[in-house]
């Protein structure tokens, strides 16, 4: 618990973020095995499962693993309809998405009250603080295009431009964005790779989801952690 600022879950992690954000890339997974196992032992398993690891995500308050959550599901909703898978895997995807939300919006309200207004207001502290620190990636990026800051030198990068009355005199050791991690560290190379990297995994599992729904559980699970990657620490 994090009593000085607010009430936060533990993590065996260190962080919540952490912990959240890699169950919510195993719940699309969790989900398949869910509805696609016929033996009830095992399905009573998986759904338990299931709906321990969307709790912990929702009792960790991490608005960025709970909006991964959120995204892969609907997204993962949305290719079955066009697969026009639409037998219980739908129904499994549609019941953990609505009871997610129902328990993310409870989570948030105890934890972490006016967070969802304030979030789609932009007047939240934490994200005008973030989008200061995405404006300065962008500039560390653009200063060395080519080679980077090198790996794990972000915090050296970062205090080179100072600090921002904006930022609220916070010191970050990453920017919350996989994506501009990478290029601050490695340059417009390993961000190039990188990203070349996972639309190859999402282009060959799409091409299997004709054949079987776990090739839409795993888009769904690489979905889950880029949007996770890009909104939360790294």
């Amino acid at each position: 618990m994090n009593a000085g600022i607010r009430a936060w879950a533990p993590s065996f992690l260190g962080n919540p973020n952490f912990n959240s954000m890699y169950l919510a890339m195993v719940v699309p997974i969790a989900i398949y095995f869910l509805s696609n196992t016929k033996r009830l032992p095992w399905r009573f398993y998986f759904a338990t499962s299931t709906f321990l690891m969307l709790w912990v995500i929702a009792q960790s308050a991490s608005r960025a693993a709970i909006l991964a959550v959120a995204v892969a599901l609907f997204s993962g909703g949305l290719m079955l309809l066009f697969r026009k898978k639409f037998g219980v895997h739908l129904i499994a995807v549609g019941t953990g998405l609505i009871l997610f939300c129902l328990m993310a919006y409870l989570a948030l309200n105890v934890y972490r009250p006016d967070s969802i207004s304030q979030s789609l207001q932009f007047q939240e502290t934490n994200q005008q603080s973030r989008l200061v620190v995405w404006d300065m990636s962008a500039d560390m990026i653009l200063n060395r295009p080519w080679t980077g800051t090198g790996l794990s030198n972000y915090f050296i990068g970062f205090n080179q431009y100072g600090w921002s009355p904006v930022s609220f005199g916070e010191r970050f050791d990453d920017p919350h964005n996989v994506f501009l991690l990478l290029g601050v560290s490695g340059g417009f190379p390993m961000l190039i790779v990188f990203t070349v990297m996972l639309g190859s995994i999402l282009l060959l599992a799409w091409k299997g989801s004709r054949a079987d729904s776990l090739h839409i559980a795993l888009i769904g699970a690489v979905i889950a952690w880029i949007v996770a990657g890009s909104f939360g620490p790294v």
